[in-house]
């Protein structure tokens, strides 16, 4: 089992990038007091830098609160979490994200953040685990566990919290049952039948309201 630790070299840009940031909000804000310094120039680079400053706080504030280990073997991960450990294996995760800059598009005029990527893993009731950069790269957690993640680009990879807000939780789940429930009522046994059977034109939720008219024709 690997254990996945927090990659020097990512630290170290990113902590850079954070202290700078602060150091020059700080000579803004004297400068304002005293009047000494050039405050445009100052305003410009906070500019520059503000994007990369909310990137790397939002990456180490994701990472520095877990650890993970990864288990090739098993196809698993172990992640602990302010003490609770919880077991990720690869039938766990409904949906997996890997976010980052399109290769393809870093000669464009618009400022882009290679250095900035992760994976997200969605869990069943929607559950969400990010991994950044800062532990590994994403490639290592989809050869791990053997995922077909979906490929999002970004000019700013931010850690964007409804990726995966389309998978169903149990609750959600079961009110698409009854509300096809209700829009097949209508419906033959036949049409019913060739809903069911049907292997790429119908939802898992529409097949099981199909099931379920049929069973209760079937009872009476």
């Amino acid at each position: 089992m690997e254990k996945l630790t927090l990659r020097i070299e990512k630290v170290l840009i990113f902590l850079i990038l954070i202290i700078f940031f602060i150091s020059l909000f700080f000579l803004a804000v004297r400068n304002l007091i005293t009047h000494k310094g050039d405050l445009v120039v100052i305003l410009f680079f906070l500019a520059i830098l503000l994007i990369p400053f909310i990137l790397s706080v939002t990456y180490f504030y994701h990472d520095l609160s877990k650890q993970v280990f990864v288990n090739k073997n098993n196809r698993e991960l172990l992640i602990n979490r302010h003490g609770e450990k919880s077991i990720i294996r690869q039938d766990d995760i409904v949906e997996s994200y890997f976010v980052k800059v399109d290769p393809n598009k870093y000669g464009h005029k618009r400022i882009k953040f290679p250095y900035y990527k992760y994976i997200a893993l969605i869990l069943k009731e929607r559950e969400k685990i990010y991994i950044t950069c800062l532990l590994c790269e994403p490639e290592l957690i989809i050869e791990a566990l053997n995922l077909n993640c979906k490929m999002e680009y970004y000019d700013i990879p931010f850690i964007y919290s409804y990726l995966g807000n389309n998978v169903l939780t149990t609750k959600g789940y079961k009110d698409r049952v009854m509300e096809f429930e209700n829009n097949f009522k209508d419906y033959s046994n036949s049409k019913l039948a060739e809903i069911i059977e049907n292997k790429t034109d119908y939802t898992d939720y529409a097949k099981e309201a199909a099931s379920i008219l049929l069973k209760k024709r079937r009872a009476l």
